[in-house]
């Protein structure tokens, strides 16, 4: 640490205006005056370096884009459809109504499970219960995620009736409107098995949900081509998708680290 020495009493003329720091140090007589802080006060490369590497670290995680898409509100689809996500955000789906599921596809066979693939797997949520949540981390954001809703227990199926959806959805011609057409026009639905790691995107836990529906609605995502409970009403959300860039920490951080350092 730098310290200021307190200087004679005797007065001195005033620094040039290319001084680093000033400082006003009190004099014995009560006078003050300004003195010039030596160069070598300033940071060292060492704590130059940690303060950027820090900083740095911080300003990852703080870009991160957490979004939140609903499912099931105001009828088969995904809502909003299409979001933007850097790498480490969490894709927050919330299941406000009916039954379905979020399984990852291609833009080719929209309706068909891409190969190790995610799936959260039925979440049936009754009328104006709890949404059931699940998160999705994104560790890919340099391609296109796409994903589908296959429940299939009775016309309409939901895949084909648009209720799909893509995170980072690719440029035009390939894009999300182009994989509803896609959708819409699908002769096969499968539903694969349930799994929590996919290709650009994971979870850790399955969907939860504090529904308190019927007997039937559960509140843990059963298997199989599950049952479809009808278009319930959903219960009122404000919940959007727009992106948060939270750079709280970052700014404060800096000014710490670097305040501290050439004090």
């Amino acid at each position: 640490m730098c310290l200021l020495r307190r200087t004679p009493s005797p007065p001195v003329p005033l620094p040039p205006p290319h001084a680093p720091f000033l400082s006003i140090l009190p004099l014995p007589l009560g006078r003050a005056r300004l003195v010039n802080v030596p160069l070598h006060c300033s940071l060292s490369a060492k704590m130059l370096f940690a303060a950027a590497a820090s900083a740095l670290a911080l300003a990852s995680v703080a870009l991160a884009q957490d979004q939140t898409i609903m499912v099931g509100q105001g009828g088969l689809k995904f809502d909003p459809q299409f979001v933007n996500a850097t790498k480490g955000s969490v894709i927050t789906f919330q299941f406000v109504a009916a039954n379905h599921s979020v399984a990852e596809s291609s833009f080719v066979t929209p309706c068909q499970p891409v190969d190790g693939g995610f799936n959260s797997g039925f979440v049936p949520i009754a009328a104006n219960n709890t949404p059931g949540v699940w998160n999705l981390t994104v560790t890919d954001d340099t391609a296109p995620v796409w994903f589908y809703c296959p429940q299939q227990a009775k016309m309409p199926f939901h895949c084909t009736s648009g209720m799909v959806g893509a995170i980072n959805g690719g440029v035009t011609g390939k894009d999300v409107n182009a994989f509803v057409a896609a959708a819409s026009s699908a002769t096969t639905i499968v539903y694969p098995s349930t799994v929590l790691s996919g290709v650009g995107a994971f979870a850790t836990l399955a969907p939860t949900t504090t529904a308190t529906g019927p007997a039937g609605s559960g509140t843990s995502a059963p298997s199989g081509s599950g049952s479809d409970s009808g278009s319930a009403a959903a219960p009122t959300n404000s919940g959007n998708a727009a992106g948060s860039l939270q750079a709280s920490g970052v700014f404060a951080f800096l000014a710490a680290a670097f305040g501290v350092a050439v004090l």
